[in-house]
């Protein structure tokens, strides 16, 4: 398990195990083809917090845009890697 906390202040704990699944790299390439998809990359990687996410960032920025949903993912991704690093 691991905690994150983004640039805007939004923490989860992100179970890294659940991160190795054939669904969610699907998921990403479909994002990668078809933005919409974010939403399918959001839900598999945070689980029951996906809403809170979504709660954060129209707190922090006044609407759930998905530039502002993608940006979350991108530090949470960025990371889930420098801790692989480690």
């Amino acid at each position: 398990m691991t905690h994150i906390t983004t640039k805007s202040g939004f923490e989860a704990d992100i179970e890294e195990s659940n991160l190795d699944d054939y669904r969610l790299m699907k998921a990403i390439r479909d994002a990668q083809a078809m933005p919409v998809k974010i939403v399918d990359v959001v839900a598999f990687v945070l689980g029951k917090d996906e809403e809170r996410l979504v709660e954060h960032v129209v707190k922090t920025t006044g609407k759930a845009s998905m530039s502002a949903i993608e940006a979350e993912m991108t530090d949470i991704f960025a990371q889930l890697g420098e801790d692989k690093k480690k």
